[in-house]
């Protein structure tokens, strides 16, 4: 009786196996790491895609060539070695780009023309290093959606913020400072959503 039970929980667990390799395999995602020497060859049509899921890459910095993906609409980023991100490398044409879980301890803006061109609503940045809150970002004039959540991010000072009225939905648990410190109704005046 206990070799048929084992036998069945080894064929199910084979089965769940096979069934996410098919899901991976029909999805087409790609873990192996890349560099950007590698990048037009494993994305030929790179300037056409919408959707680039660029997450488990083993990614040190951005590619370059998403600064020039104009049709590109959403990028996920998340879980590889990112520890600055300079937005200048992302096209103004990107509404949804995914940082989560990386080593992000730095966001570097060069210039407000950056932030006046971007069509970004969907920002997430969570699960990474950051010890500042990045009030820069309230320079996104049609961001929707920001999760900063667990990061290190110590304090929120109301009076250097600038009211961020595009935003909905803000997620900023599991830092060193309470939502409670904020004055959402001054700072999020549309806010809807909010941890």
């Amino acid at each position: 009786m206990k070799d048929k039970k084992l036998i069945a929980i080894f064929v199910s667990l084979f089965l769940i196996q096979i069934g996410v390799y098919t899901l991976l395999h029909l999805w087409n995602i790609k873990h192996e790491p890349i560099d950007n020497s590698d990048f037009k060859k494993d994305y030929p049509n790179y300037r056409t895609l919408k959707k680039i899921d660029l997450s488990y890459k083993d990614l040190k910095k951005i590619p370059s060539e998403l600064s020039v993906m104009n049709s590109l609409e959403a990028i996920n980023l998340g879980g590889n070695y990112l520890t600055e991100i300079n937005l200048h490398r992302i096209s103004p044409s990107v509404q949804k780009l995914y940082l989560a879980g990386n080593q992000i301890n730095n966001l570097q803006f060069y210039s407000d023309i950056f932030f006046e061109e971007s069509n970004l609503k969907v920002l997430d940045l969570s699960n990474n290093l950051l010890k500042n809150y990045p009030y820069a970002l309230h320079k996104f004039p049609y961001l929707e959606m920001l999760n900063l959540s667990e990061n290190n991010i110590s304090k929120f000072d109301n009076d250097i913020a600038v009211p961020l009225e595009s935003l909905k939905s803000f997620h900023i648990s599991t830092n060193f400072f309470s939502i409670s410190d904020i004055n959402m109704g001054l700072i999020f005046p549309n806010l809807k959503q909010s941890n």
